[in-house]
């Protein structure tokens, strides 16, 4: 059977339960990110919410968080650099959701592993898992490492005042 958006289509009209789509937004960050119909939701959710103005705080520490992924040996892995983040507020897991969210939209750049800014990424192609025991998150933070560093047009696109 042949997979559309990594969805099988027997299960495309599946009634899904909102319930548990916001506790995962609210709880873990939207731990469905690679899902096509929790995405939708996420997005649809997030348009309707009030649109906040960060505070020179908010700048402070995203531009913290930015230079140091930008100084960060060259083999640091995602996880290694979510457990580094500690000028965020937050727990460990909410730590690396931001790392999640920053290689989803393509700020951590992984070459050969586009984020899904510059395209769509067909399921079939994000299951290819890299060489490591326990991969962190899912495509294409699993395979961003200090090395790629930033991208600066997705930086400059998705967090401007970081920029």
């Amino acid at each position: 059977m042949e997979l559309v958006c990594g969805m099988r289509p027997d299960r495309a009209d599946r009634a899904e339960d909102l319930n548990s789509w916001n506790q995962s937004r609210f709880g873990w960050g939207g731990t469905l990110r690679d899902d096509i119909k929790y995405a939708a939701f996420d997005l649809e959710q997030f348009a309707r919410a009030p649109l906040l103005e960060p505070t020179d705080a908010d700048r402070d520490i995203g531009q913290q968080l930015v230079d140091h992924l930008r100084q960060l040996p060259p083999k640091t892995t995602a996880a290694q650099a979510a457990r580094s983040l500690t000028m965020l507020p937050g727990t460990r897991g909410q730590r690396e959701t931001v790392m999640e969210i920053l290689g989803v939209c393509g700020i951590l750049h992984s070459p050969g592993h586009p984020g899904y800014n510059e395209e769509f990424i067909p399921h079939t192609q994000s299951i290819d898992f890299p060489s490591q025991r326990f991969p962190f998150g899912s495509y294409p933070t699993w395979w961003w490492k200090a090395a790629g560093g930033v991208n600066e047009n997705a930086l400059a696109k998705f967090l401007p005042q970081l920029h």
